[in-house]
């Protein structure tokens, strides 16, 4: 059984706006016939059964359904226009284990750039696959919650949910 809503008043040039199941509520999800092009969070907007989904969004649909525990999966079509430089904090992203955080000046540091601390934070911003790219988990220089797109209390549930998930073994 998939759970998701395929809402066709929210078409934006051939794109849908489809909800999933997820374990803090739903995701929205923007898709089209080239892939996805953003995931949103914390909009509220309630799943539904339906099977009209494309098979290439079935590794999402099981990933959002058993995140955390859930590794994030390969080969997604992600349908952008990012710059070498957001790739490059965002493979950064990547690479930081669930449950972990670190600063944005630890990740410019980590790129041979300790100064770029605001551009990191900007390439962090304009992230629009959030858990799968995992924004959340960067915090300002003194662990603070700090800029979160969808807001510092979505960050901290994901951060949570993540420490929960990790504890468990």
């Amino acid at each position: 059984m998939q759970i998701f809503e395929i809402d066709l008043n929210h078409r934006f040039n051939d794109r849908l706006a489809v909800s999933l199941d997820f374990p803090l509520g739903s995701v929205d999800v923007e898709i089209s016939a080239e892939g996805i092009h953003q995931i949103r969070i914390g909009t509220g907007r309630r799943p539904e059964l339906t099977d009209a989904l494309p098979n290439w969004l079935q590794p999402l649909v099981e990933f959002l359904r058993q995140w955390p525990d859930a590794p994030v999966p390969k080969n997604l079509p992600l349908v952008g226009k990012p710059t070498a430089w957001q790739l490059a904090v965002w493979e950064r992203l990547i690479k930081i284990p669930g449950a972990e955080t670190r600063s944005y000046g630890e990740i410019a540091r980590e790129m041979g750039r300790p100064t770029a601390v605001r551009a990191v934070a900007r390439a962090c911003a304009t992230n629009d696959w959030c858990l799968l790219i995992p924004c959340h988990r960067v915090l300002g220089a003194n662990g603070a919650m700090v800029g979160f797109r969808w807001g510092i209390e979505w960050k901290a549930k994901l951060l949570r949910m993540e420490q929960l998930a990790s504890s468990r073994g």
